[in-house]
């Protein structure tokens, strides 16, 4: 059970400095000069000696209070074409030409990844490359023996790092005069320099380990990187002692803080997005509910930051008291947390051929997307926009078909789509190696033992996912068609086809007729049908498709970028006018639900989670009014754990009114700490840009 604590004045003073940006002082640019593409050695080491470098050189530094250390101090060196380049990978140039870089694709497994944590804190720095020296010792395939090297390299880069930390501490340690701040720097001395080499020894050193394997991942790869099964990490670490737990508790405060260090390289949109994953079953099938569960609850609750974003996976034998604290939580504002079913998960993972208890260890990327912790790197092979399908259908099928021509035509085209981007896909892998990782490689399962990296068949799970983009507004299309042209016979494909192109200038009326057809979200079968054989029907096609003999695809239904994406996107048939917002994945689109929380959760529960494996998300917003007192927390508690029983696979909350969203944009300064759940991702309402600000406020605010 939970255990409150007062925010200590060491904990207020480090949030203070992280949200005034006081170690963005730090930060210096990449030379430009900096290179390693001359050094006679293989692609792959070269971008490990270029992560070395930056890890021997990158300037360290330790902030006033702090107990977690290593923060990001290199960025790229300014561009003002792109200066959203701040949060790409940080690394020297590593390839020797354009014709070099050329050969290998730059894009695979580069983001949204889940490190190998687990193997980092069991074998410490030193003992992967050890495990990593003796396998080479044993290969003779050049191959692979220039990825062994590689990941002896970059796991010695990131012990340089941790050492550097542990001189920096012990030198500020020898220069204070404060006896308690000397001791705790030379903890932090002591500690770093046991992590270069060592696994960790308290939960300490593990909290600081899993913050450099964490940084120098964001260093290698860019951003995007998460924490994992951050409880199942930690737990076995927590201290019996009751004088040791107080402790522990600031510590997980400090690390909390100190995940939030990189948010201002990516303004308005927060793609640090340190999610980590809470409770859930474990390998054995048991509650994995802990003390770091609770403390980490705890203290995103009180620090009102942005990152890290905790999903806590809950299930049948889940804790009373941690379903109703998660509602309470969600209920007080905190919409960092989301909530993913093990119930539904586990059995689609299972059932897509993954042994029992390596679906029961599934953790989330970025974007929520689920991959096996340490053993896979699910994302991303191909999305398939469903709404540019409907409108090619729309355009090219003759005026004067039928529902089921017509319906059948964008279903093939649907197909289609989908093969030609898998077949894609596999010839892609097929034609070029991917650009090495050697440090995210290092640790995860089976790298080290293949002798190749994350990006070049080495681990132990090569399946990849593909979602389903812009669902919600490719249904409602569909049933607005169906209803308005083959049902009431108010208007014929021609002229819904030229009120599109025209963005229904003219056609005010056919616009109302089909904003008045049956939509997602209202338990209305009319609609719902259409949605549950169109969308199961696409993933059994992602599923059909084979990379080879040992991996395949996983499915998922995922709108990100909802904003920016329906800025693009032409008129469509469900009445949606040119540049309007999409629906945020499986959400009802915005003023079109109207019967209540309950209808929406039962149209998304019509889906047979088994075909969703990856990533099928609902997103909705609270009236808090209506969540009040103990009444409305219990009624919200049985929501939350009646959409579960369903078989609802993940649910991310605001429980929040537009007219406090309104006096935030109004007032910004009064509401700094405001943070909303925008899709997969939370930030600061204040920080966001106009056009999501707006969304939000328009989003349907459910009563319970």
């Amino acid at each position: 059970m939970i255990k409150r604590i007062e925010t200590s004045p060491r904990i207020q003073r480090l949030r203070r400095r992280m949200v005034g940006l006081d170690h963005v002082r730090h930060r210096v640019a990449r030379p430009a000069d900096w290179s390693v593409a001359e050094l006679d050695c293989s692609l792959p080491e070269r971008r490990a000696r270029a992560l070395h470098l930056v890890c021997e050189q990158m300037p360290v530094a330790i902030e006033p209070d702090e107990l977690i250390v290593g923060m990001r101090t290199i960025i790229p060196p300014p561009d003002d074409a792109r200066p959203e380049l701040v949060w790409m990978p940080t690394l020297p140039e590593f390839y020797r030409d354009d014709d070099e870089a050329a050969c290998y694709d730059r894009g695979r497994a580069a983001s949204h990844n889940v490190p190998g944590y687990a193997n980092v804190i069991d074998y410490g720095l030193g003992g992967l490359a050890d495990r990593a020296r003796r396998r080479l010792a044993d290969e003779s395939d050049p191959t692979r023996q220039d990825h062994l090297r590689s990941f002896v390299i970059a796991c010695e880069a990131a012990g340089v790092l941790s050492q550097r930390y542990a001189d920096c501490a012990a030198e500020l340690a020898g220069r204070t005069d404060d006896r308690g701040r000397r001791s705790e720097l030379e903890t932090i001395a002591d500690g770093c320099g046991h992590i270069a080499t060592g696994p960790p020894r308290n939960i300490h050193e593990a909290l600081q380990l899993h913050r450099f394997v964490w940084l120098v991942t964001t260093l290698e790869v860019g951003s995007l990187v998460t924490s994992g099964r951050f409880d199942q990490l930690m737990g076995p670490l927590w201290p019996s002692d009751p004088d040791d737990q107080e402790r522990a508790r600031e510590l997980i405060d400090c690390a909390i803080i100190k995940c939030n260090d990189q948010d201002d390289l990516w303004a308005g949109g927060s793609l640090v997005n340190n999610n980590l994953m809470l409770s859930g079953l474990t390998r054995d099938g048991v509650d994995g509910t802990n003390a770091v569960t609770w403390a980490v609850l705890d203290s995103v609750a009180r620090l009102k930051l942005p990152d890290p974003q905790p999903a806590v996976r809950l299930h049948q034998g889940s804790p009373p008291e941690l379903v109703r604290h998660v509602a309470e939580l969600l209920r007080d504002g905190a919409a960092q947390i989301c909530v993913f079913n093990d119930d539904a998960f586990v059995p689609a993972l299972i059932g897509a051929g993954f042994p029992p208890a390596d679906a029961r260890d599934y953790a989330i990327d970025a974007c929520q997307d689920i991959n096996i912790a340490g053993k896979s790197d699910f994302y991303l092979a191909a999305d398939i926009d469903l709404t540019d399908r409907l409108l090619a259908t729309l355009e090219a099928i003759d005026d004067d078909a039928d529902w089921q021509t017509f319906y059948q035509d964008y279903c093939d085209r649907t197909v289609a789509e989908i093969d030609v981007h898998l077949k894609a896909y596999c010839q892609a892998i097929a034609d070029r190696p991917g650009e090495p990782l050697p440090f995210l490689s290092a640790p995860m399962d089976d790298c080290i033992a293949n002798g190749l990296d994350v990006a070049n068949d080495g681990l132990r799970y090569r399946d990849k996912g593909v979602f389903l983009a812009s669902p919600v507004c490719a249904i409602n299309s569909l049933a607005a068609i169906h209803q308005v042209v083959y049902v009431d016979g108010a208007a014929t494909l021609a002229e819904v086809k030229a009120a599109c192109r025209s963005d229904f200038a003219d056609a005010e009326s056919l616009r109302r007729r089909l904003m008045a057809a049956p939509k997602w979200g209202n338990d209305d079968d009319a609609v719902d049908q259409i949605a549950v054989e169109f969308l199961e029907l696409a993933c059994r096609e992602i599923i059909r498709h084979r990379i080879d003999d040992e991996a395949g695809f996983l499915a998922g239904i995922h709108q990100a970028h909802h904003v920016a994406r329906g800025r693009d996107l032409g008129a469509t048939p469900d009445g949606r006018h040119a540049g309007d917002p999409l629906s945020v994945t499986l959400a009802p689109a915005n003023g079109t639900a109207h019967k209540g929380p309950t209808a929406v959760m039962r149209s998304v529960t019509k889906i047979d989670s088994m075909w969703c494996q990856w990533n099928a998300s609902l997103t909705m917003t609270f009236d808090p009014a209506s969540l009040a007192g103990e009444a409305g927390l219990e009624k919200f508690a049985m929501l939350i754990t009646t959409y579960l029983a369903m078989g609802g696979l993940q649910l991310q909350v605001n429980c929040i009114g537009a007219d406090t969203l309104r006096a935030a944009r109004k007032d910004p300064e009064a509401y700094d700490d405001l943070i909303v759940r925008v899709w997969g991702f939370c930030d600061r309402f204040v920080a966001l840009s106009p056009e999501y600000q707006q969304e939000l406020i328009d989003r349907t605010a459910y009563a319970v």
